[in-house]
């Protein structure tokens, strides 16, 4: 396996003909427009993105279950919640703009306190949203920054007014608040979230960690020409996020719980070297749907154990058949991105299983593909 020097893997992508626009632009634009500060929280999923025209463009537009079912990742987002119980039927004329128009969702929080990014092309497109929400019940909201418009009162909910299919009410009537910055619309519950959300420099893709994992996809997806559809920002706390409590709460008798207790300690031992942080892709190559993991270590010697590591986990413990490949990418601030691709057998719909199967088991705590554990370090 070798390492790639990040400048010379840029100068050969742009040099190249016939190479396809590099695929990570659209996350790394979402992300130069979200303030780093935001890195700071030590959820194990930070910020949540989907390329819109990346996911529409996977097959039938119609709205179909392998379509939705294709969002494990961006379902997190709050702009998003419709899509879980009605679709996208009908979605535009709820949400005051066509989906198609929109490049990208971004999105962080937990629900009923998410903050939602509406990504368009240039200014245009949130000057358009602006005013298609002030001609409904959207008002210019007192105290707050010029621009800013809101449904109601801050962190309030109106019975009266919800809509499970509208993004600006949803199931419980949501009070919503709305702020333009440069090409995306921020979508917040409280107005005073805007003045930390404007403060975006630094950004949090210019920070060290993010920008060597970013990097690190950026030699993939210029060489290969896959797409990432959707991403998730992780902390190292993803790899560090407890097993399943019902096998020692569920336990018939205290043998039974002992035994359970010596299993979760023998696979707390397995694992990956520690990680400063990274992203986990949803990406598509051609008609072959793909997990692609990039995450950031200290040097690239770290990061070529990870790789191994990485390939034995899937290898030994997923169902789902995969080409795996990897390489470490040294970037320009002395870290190290360790990116391994996991691409699937091709499918005919928009469905990911590689994806799907990640996540299901990762959220019923049965296996983790990047859990941190000593035996990484071996």
């Amino acid at each position: 396996m070798r390492t790639i020097s990040l400048s010379l893997a840029l100068l050969a992508a742009t040099a190249a003909p016939g190479l396809s626009q590099d695929s990570t632009e659209r996350l790394r634009s979402a992300l130069s427009g979200m303030p780093e500060l935001l890195l700071t929280n030590p959820d194990p999923m930070q910020i949540f993105f989907l390329d819109v025209s990346a996911w529409r463009g996977l097959g039938d537009t119609e709205n179909t279950a392998a379509a939705l079912g294709r969002l494990p990742i961006a379902s997190f987002i709050g702009a998003l919640e419709p899509f879980r119980t009605h679709g996208y039927e009908g979605w535009d004329e709820k949400a005051g703009v066509a989906l198609d128009d929109i490049r990208y969702f971004a999105g962080f929080g937990s629900h009923p306190n998410t903050i939602s990014y509406w990504g368009f092309e240039d200014h245009t497109g949130p000057e358009g949203l602006i005013a298609a929400l002030a001609a409904r019940d959207f008002v210019p909201t007192p105290g707050a920054a010029d621009g800013v418009l809101g449904n109601g009162e801050p962190n309030a909910m109106n019975p009266a007014a919800r809509d499970a299919s509208d993004p600006w009410r949803g199931t419980f009537g949501k009070t919503h608040f709305v702020m333009p910055l440069g090409s995306t619309v921020i979508q917040a519950p409280a107005p005073q979230t805007f003045e930390m959300l404007a403060a975006t420099e630094p950004s949090a893709a210019h920070q060290e960690v993010v920008q060597s994992a970013l990097d690190g996809l950026s030699r993939t997806f210029g060489v290969d020409e896959g797409q990432i559809v959707q991403a998730v920002v992780i902390s190292p706390m993803f790899g560090l996020d407890g097993g399943d409590p019902a096998a020692l709460l569920g336990a018939p008798d205290l043998d039974a719980a002992r035994a359970a207790v010596e299993a979760a300690m023998e696979e707390s031992l397995k694992g990956i070297p520690p990680y400063l942080g990274g992203i986990i892709a949803d990406t598509q190559f051609g008609k072959q749907p793909a997990v692609t993991v990039s995450l950031t270590y200290p040097d690239c010697a770290i990061a070529e154990v990870a790789i191994d590591a990485l390939k034995l986990r899937w290898t030994d413990n997923m169902a789902t058949k995969a080409e795996i490949s990897g390489q470490s990418v040294a970037g320009s601030s002395d870290l190290c991105a360790a990116v391994v691709n996991f691409v699937g057998d091709a499918v005919e719909d928009q469905a990911n299983p590689l994806l799907n199967e990640t996540f299901n088991q990762y959220y019923s705590r049965q296996f983790n593909l990047l859990q941190i554990g000593l035996a990484g370090n071996d």
